[in-house]
């Protein structure tokens, strides 16, 4: 492992220094943070936007569907648009928003990942791929810094306080302290 050197070294502190508490990531699992959620995206990214056609693609329950797509429109990521086909009840289909649009990245590094980690050795060839419209490459998911330079190695990443921190309280002798973080955590369970 590599020592930082130079000015990122500067801004190297301890993670055990500070709390997780109010933690993005967290808060973006919470919303996010499972296997229907993301089945939704993969299937409204790819065009299917429609319950009947999303409930044969990715083979979940119907009451499973029906809740995850309404705790998706609560929260923002998709919204309800109505149409009617001719002859047949009004019915309403599922687009993106802005906010379920910037997701969308997360799914193209989740595709590349398990087309590159999953499977046999790469003996199972996945069956979508994201190409750009434009040149009909495929596309992937890059980390760039606030300057604009490729991150390619995640160790060149420095974990540090954002302007969120709180710093932690050094634990009792007589074990954790409950806070607001295991408050959270709790009636999450």
């Amino acid at each position: 492992m590599s020592e930082v050197t130079g000015p990122a070294a500067a801004g190297a502190v301890p993670a055990l220094e500070w709390t997780t508490e109010g933690c993005t990531v967290e808060a973006a699992l919470d919303v996010v943070g499972d296997r229907a959620t993301f089945m939704v995206v993969r299937e409204v990214g790819c065009g299917v936007r429609r319950f009947a056609d999303m409930q044969r693609r990715t083979g979940l329950p119907r009451d499973v569907l029906a809740r995850r797509l309404a705790r998706m429109v609560d929260d923002g990521l998709l919204r309800r648009v109505p149409y009617r086909e001719p002859g047949r009840r009004a019915r309403e289909e599922y687009r993106f928003t802005d906010k379920g649009f910037d997701l969308y990245p997360v799914v193209v590094a989740l595709w590349r990942w398990g087309s590159r980690w999953t499977g046999d050795a790469g003996a199972v060839q996945p069956p979508i791929e994201f190409a750009h419209r434009g040149c009909g490459e495929l596309v992937h998911a890059e980390v760039r810094c606030a300057a604009g330079h490729e991150v390619r190695e995640p160790r060149d990443v420095l974990p540090r306080p954002g302007p969120g921190a709180v710093r932690a309280v050094s634990e009792p002798p007589d074990g954790p302290v409950d806070g607001p973080v295991e408050e959270r955590r709790r009636a999450r369970r």
